[in-house]
């Protein structure tokens, strides 16, 4: 059955706080209780993140409901592991040069596609050159930017030459922007892939649906006959379409209601510690933001702890200006985290020597959800501190094409990467053109380029760590908090450890989950 948001009413959410609806609370990186997985049934999940114009146009899959849709049908060279290492998919295995600048990928025999073609290295090369070049405009540009050169060895090895070394390149290429597509693909409306199910209906921003591929590559996943995958933006509706029992799972839950799902056992929650956090911008270019004494001021004057205890309701943990999480390999434990200190704000004020300044600050909850929210908790804490921020109110419809990266200091959020080097590339690195607030830094720059051809685990530590506090202390972005990835199950789907990397357990909760 097809729910719409005008069906869904918040009588559901009156369920569940009256009890009806009790749940479990799953620590993160725990595993549920563990059952055998079982093949049968229809899933039906409720998903936020979903447009009328998402398409699997692969480069163009910047929300979180077409990448699980995505990821459904289609495989990447390499996946996530849970530690944040790179697991091998289609390919098998892969050999670096010593220098790093060289590697040798070697693809799975005999996978084929869903229309029955053997999957082969020319459609590797088709689906990496398809996001390469100067005019691309491809989410996956910068996971491919480092790639001189791609050629086949053959129907079943790749080798990919790069323009400078990278130790962590295999992690590349499991951006969910690198799907494998069939070589000469420009049907976007629809997606023929090697997955682990197949494409039986697509209604972009409404509904998705999907059966078992009986000639899956793999044995250990696809469990469900048949998927289903709503999208329903609006929270309360997700929710009471869980409470009712019209669908299985949900994302984004509510921090709000999220507690009422934790109380006893028809349902699970998933409180997932990952890499996505908010930002608030600020361009390195534009005064007085170019001057580090303002920087650092703005950054002292807010009150991290209280974003997390009242916007995030506690799933949450502080930032500390820096875009690594804690479930990232490279996180520093020992960095002392900034921390609200009004005194400092003052200090770093004075040093700028501005005359009253009035800092206005962007916002929307277009940007994130909670923005407004927590944007207003930094106006008050920043006002205690000594601080004058203004904040500018922006329409939802045209945030990131009218705000982003134009205002000087706005609200804005990543999802990070599962490999430090992408994350800090693509929003820091002085070459980028996602680089949100202009940053601009050659010590920085430096930094990434030792690491990226750093094969010595503890040394490329070092220099990430190194990369963090220069960040913290001269880059021109607050990063206030990370969120946990909240998201709720019926209390007969089974599933594992959860990935930490996206939410809905790396967007592949379709494709690793069960009925228990």
């Amino acid at each position: 059955m097809n729910i719409s948001t005008h069906e869904l009413t918040r009588r559901g959410l009156m369920k569940l706080a009256a009890g009806t609806a009790v749940g479990l609370a799953l620590p993160a990186g725990a595993r549920a209780q563990q059952s055998t997985p079982k093949r049968g049934g229809h899933f039906k999940q409720a998903l936020a993140g979903g447009s009328t114009s998402d398409s699997f146009e692969p480069g163009a899959m910047w929300d979180s409901a077409i990448q699980n849709i995505s990821a459904q049908v289609r495989d990447t060279l390499v996946e996530v592991g849970s530690d944040f290492s790179p697991v091998p998919a289609l390919a098998e295995s892969w050999e670096p040069s010593a220098d790093a600048k060289t590697w040798r990928f070697n693809l799975r025999k005999d996978v084929t596609f869903h229309d029955g073609k053997t999957f082969t290295s020319a459609d590797v090369l088709f689906s990496i050159n398809h996001h390469r070049g100067p005019d691309s405009i491809s989410g996956a540009k910068n996971a491919v930017g480092n790639v001189a050169d791609v050629k086949a060895d053959g129907p079943n090895a790749v080798i990919f030459t790069l323009s400078v070394p990278s130790a962590d390149f295999p992690m590349s290429l499991s951006d969910y922007h690198l799907p494998m597509m069939q070589e000469g693909t420009t049907d976007w409306s629809t997606s023929v892939g090697t997955g682990a199910y197949v494409v039986t209906g697509f209604e972009p921003g409404v509904r998705f649906t999907a059966k078992r591929n009986t000639n899956d590559w793999r044995n250990d996943r696809g469990y469900f006959n048949t998927v289903e995958t709503l999208i329903i933006n609006d929270g309360v509706a997700r929710m009471n379409a869980l409470v009712g029992g019209q669908v299985h799972a949900i994302n984004r839950v509510d921090p709000k209601t999220a507690g009422l799902l934790e109380r006893g056992g028809k349902f699970k929650l998933q409180n997932v510690p990952g890499t996505k956090h908010f930002t608030m911008p600020m361009l390195a270019d534009t005064a007085p933001y170019s001057d580090n004494n303002v920087r650092l001021a703005l950054k002292y004057a807010i009150d991290r702890q209280q974003i997390v205890d009242n916007v995030l309701q506690g799933y949450g943990y502080v930032g500390n200006d820096h875009p690594i999480a804690r479930v990232n390999r490279y996180y520093n434990p020992n960095q002392v985290i900034r921390s609200y200190d009004p005194d400092k704000a003052q200090f770093y004020l004075k040093k700028a020597n501005l005359s009253n300044p009035v800092f206005r600050l962007h916002t929307s909850d277009a940007a994130f959800a909670g923005a407004v929210d927590a944007t207003s908790l930094y106006q008050e804490s920043a006002r205690r501190a000594g601080v004058n921020i203004q904040l500018i109110r922006e329409p939802a419809d045209g945030y990131y094409t009218r705000v982003w990266m134009k205002a000087p200091f706005c609200t804005s959020y990543w999802s990070g990467r599962a490999v430090e080097d992408a994350i800090l590339s693509l929003a820091y690195g002085s070459a980028s053109n996602s680089n949100e607030s202009h940053f601009k830094n050659e010590k920085f720059d430096d930094l990434l380029l030792a690491a990226r051809a750093e094969f010595d685990e503890e040394k490329r530590r070092q220099i990430y760590y190194e990369a963090q506090a220069l960040l913290s202390d001269e880059g021109s972005a607050i990063v206030p908090v990370f969120l946990n990835f909240l998201q709720a199950t019926s209390a007969d789907i089974g599933f594992g450890e959860i990935g930490a990397f996206e939410d809905m357990d790396g967007n592949r909760s379709a494709v690793r989950w069960w009925f228990e």
